[in-house]
């Protein structure tokens, strides 16, 4: 069935076509099509870009810290970081970036543990 409204399913597909439209507005030279509902179901996503929501709340600031590059067909962009600068990155495969402190390093945290 081509009904997944409100499934898991459903979010993520609307998740992912969120993310082509991100990706537009990063100038990228090529992002693969997320395709209808059926092709998704099928086929899954023709691409996927996961980022923190520390990265940019709005799509104007993602969109500084993405400039150009590509996302090649059934490749992965995971960013879960604060801040990242991709100038022309092209991702044929997998580019997974984490941090231990996604929000940056807290002074507090480690005189707190210097103590103990």
């Amino acid at each position: 069935s081509s009904h997944i409204h409100q499934t898991p399913e459903g979010a993520f597909y609307d998740l992912q076509r969120n993310a082509w439209q991100v990706l537009q507005r990063c100038s990228m030279r090529h992002v693969p099509a997320v395709g209808d509902v059926q092709e998704y179901l099928a086929q899954g996503p023709g691409f996927l870009f996961l980022f923190h929501p520390a990265l940019g709340p709005l799509w104007d600031v993602i969109s500084q810290k993405i400039r150009g590059g590509a996302l090649m067909d059934g490749s992965e962009l995971v960013l879960e970081v604060a801040e990242a600068r991709l100038l022309d990155v092209t991702v044929d495969g997998s580019l997974l970036v984490h941090a231990d402190n996604v929000m940056g390093h807290m002074q507090q945290q480690q005189q707190q543990q210097q103590q103990q």
